[in-house]
């Protein structure tokens, strides 16, 4: 069988830091987003359906990041872990992928 290469070109590091970061610091202008996603995931955090833009208009965004993080960390892996994996699926490339929502 023929070798092939993998290629990631959508890789988001699953650290603490990048989990908690996607779930608290959506922007206003991606608030649509949570109706799609947050709802499959919710039961992670101990929230229901669409509670997290309530606790996110509600509850100051530090006091939300230590809620959120306490719940992503059984979730998140460090990054010379998830190297190690990509390293063991054979994958040779991943692009990270980045973007800064604060600026339009």
């Amino acid at each position: 069988m023929d070798k092939y290469s993998i290629i990631d070109s959508l890789c988001y590091l699953p650290t603490e830091e990048v989990l908690v970061d996607l779930v608290v610091s959506t922007p206003p202008q991606m608030a649509g987003y949570s109706n799609v996603f947050w709802p499959r995931a919710a039961h992670i955090f101990g929230v229901e359906g669409l509670d997290l833009d309530k606790m996110k208009r509600s509850v100051p965004e530090e006091e939300l990041k230590d809620i959120v993080a306490s719940k992503m960390r059984n979730l998140s892996t460090p990054i010379e872990e998830f190297v190690g994996q990509l390293d063991e699926m054979g994958v040779e490339k991943a692009v990270i992928f980045n973007m800064d929502e604060e600026i339009s």
